[in-house]
């Protein structure tokens, strides 16, 4: 076991403690590209936006959802309980989670169908089959 004198130097360890004293081993190294001095970091990936632009289109009996700037997109077709889902496509790239996309993707589907019609706020949930 190594003496106090020869792990810490001359202090002792309370001492380098309250000297903020920090071991050679411990201290930061240019060992496999780590930086001893601190600087920005890059982030990776997509950046969060605050804002999103979806859009909703509706042709026959389809709405549309889209996510402008990206690859997202889902279709929900008209049916006799409100709409069901017919084609998801994501984007890995999208600024938005495809599961929040998808869950956006719905409200603005349905609020679009009542809006024209196609559900009813009023009418009565289907019974299981």
């Amino acid at each position: 076991m190594k003496s106090q004198a020869s792990c810490f130097g001359v202090l002792g360890w309370r001492d380098s403690i309250s000297s903020g004293y920090v071991p050679p081993e411990l201290q930061p190294s240019n060992h496999f590209g780590a930086k001893s001095t601190p600087k920005a970091k890059k982030k990776r990936g997509a950046k969060m936006k605050t804002s999103l632009n979806f859009r909703v289109q509706t042709a026959d009996e389809d709405v549309v959802v889209t996510l402008d700037g990206t690859n997202c997109m889902v279709r929900y077709v008209k049916a006799d309980t409100g709409l069901n889902l017919y084609h998801v496509r994501g984007d890995e790239r999208a600024p938005i989670h495809d599961i929040h996309f998808l869950a956006r993707a719905r409200q603005l589907a349905n609020a679009k169908a009542k809006e024209l019609g196609w559900i009813r706020d009023d009418a009565p949930l289907p019974l299981p089959a």
